[in-house]
């Protein structure tokens, strides 16, 4: 598998793209910068959606807008998440008045243009030749990861996340998982927002690295870093040998 990040961060600035991964051109998990860099849009097939904060559902909207008028696509982009992900999509977004209704929307073909499918915690799916498991995390809203397999390999990101030992756990129960990507969006001195918020702080991903012994065990990658902290979480982390993702790398995996 070859994992593209097309945005890395936790905040929109210049230079600077939400958090969205794509996973051999045809998977996409969260949507914040779906329109940047090398992302081949008519090949992607499905988004994974962790949560249903702004940063992770903003390009969706614009991305399926023009699915009624694309003659190549004959089947339904797939958009799965929790169920608290799908009644805020249902509710809140595609609503008739912020945006289309997803039954309105159509293919050429009439076929939907837009099928929502739930995920619950620990139940695998199948999607292409993907295995598909969603994972938990720690955040103020439902949220969830994911762990991809497929050919024996795997990869797991962790959605907004704070301290979460189910998380860990599952993450190093997985043998085929050679890759994580997690959440660390404060630097450690901002402990008391990192609690309050639920996202990761340098200081505390480090420690459950090492409590859990994660780090001779599968290569770890911190994304969602937010404005103005990420020159100063990088160097936290990078003191501990853990690196951060950049908008526009590509991991093989």
């Amino acid at each position: 598998m070859e994992v593209y990040v097309a945005g890395a961060f936790g905040s929109r600035r210049p230079g600077m793209n939400l958090s969205t991964f794509v996973i051999d051109d045809i998977v996409v998990i969260d949507c914040g910068a779906l329109f940047s860099g090398d992302v081949k849009l008519d090949k992607v097939k499905a988004v994974f959606l962790t949560h249903c904060h702004a940063d992770h559902i903003k390009d969706l909207p614009f991305f399926i807008d023009v699915f009624p008028f694309e003659d190549f696509r004959k089947e339904p982009l797939t958009v799965f998440g929790n169920d608290e992900v799908i009644d805020v999509l249902n509710r809140h977004l595609f609503n008739g008045k912020v945006w289309p209704e997803i039954d309105k929307l159509k293919l050429e073909n009439d076929a939907p243009a837009v099928v929502l499918r739930e995920v619950k915690l620990f139940c695998p799916f199948k999607f292409e030749d993907y295995t598909v498991i969603p994972t938990p995390a720690n955040h103020t809203v439902k949220t969830n990861g994911y762990a991809i397999f497929r050919n024996g390999k795997g990869v797991m990101i962790s959605g907004d996340t704070y301290r979460c030992d189910e998380m860990w756990r599952f993450l190093l129960a997985e043998k085929e998982i050679k890759a994580f990507f997690v959440d660390v969006s404060y630097p450690s001195e901002r402990r008391e927002l990192s609690s309050i918020a639920l996202h990761y702080n340098s200081d505390e991903l480090i420690k459950d690295i090492e409590r859990f012994s994660a780090k001779e065990k599968l290569n770890i990658y911190a994304y969602h870093l937010k404005y103005p902290f990420a020159d100063e979480i990088k160097v936290e982390l990078e003191k501990s040998g853990i690196f951060s993702l950049y908008d526009g790398q590509r991991i093989k995996v």
